[in-house]
């Protein structure tokens, strides 16, 4: 189902829903949420003021910061759901002159979207439904995610947004060509 070091660990579906229903219970049993996005959108520095200026990290606090992050700082945001837009907005910022098209091509290409789905897409959306089916479960694993939940919800946006504007400057780069001598 996915890999922890190098062990790779083969689980059932139900297997793999237990695990994630469990770590949820484990993690709230001692007032803790998922919190991986904010590790990537709150900068050295503003982690560095914190620990300097001794202000508690709480969650609130965390997604908060890390929302403002996403609206004001500089930033890519690439969606794994969407991944062909991603890939196509890092193309637009690595290769803006499009000298190394090639290399994007496959990617962009649906054998390269495959490869890059292989599996975990549908074993994803298999552990998430049947979450889905048990009420509790999926309570549980709600309040476990609901930070991170919003964080997603914001990049989602932002991702959005992103992706619009490069495909506005593709079509007007495109018409432009087309209409000159």
């Amino acid at each position: 189902l996915f890999r922890r070091g190098n062990t790779k660990l083969n689980m059932t579906i139900d297997q793999g829903a237990a695990l994630v229903i469990d770590r949820a219970r484990f993690e709230l049993g001692k007032q803790r949420y998922h919190d991986k996005y904010s590790n990537f959108l709150i900068t050295p520095q503003q982690k560095d003021y914190v620990l300097e200026a001794g202000i508690l990290w709480s969650p609130e606090r965390r997604a908060n910061l890390t929302l403002q992050n996403l609206l004001s700082k500089r930033i890519l945001v690439g969606i794994v759901e969407r991944m062909p837009e991603s890939l196509l907005l890092l193309k637009d910022v690595l290769d803006g002159n499009r000298e190394a098209s090639g290399l994007f091509k496959f990617l962009l290409s649906n054998e390269g979207q495959e490869l890059a789905n292989i599996g975990f897409r549908n074993r994803t959306i298999a552990i998430v439904e049947h979450i889905r089916d048990n009420v509790d479960a999926l309570d549980l694993v709600q309040e476990y995610i609901k930070y991170e939940s919003l964080i997603y919800k914001l990049a989602l946006q932002v991702h959005e947004r992103q992706y619009r504007w490069v495909e506005l400057q593709l079509t007007t780069n495109s018409r432009a060509q087309r209409t000159l001598p």
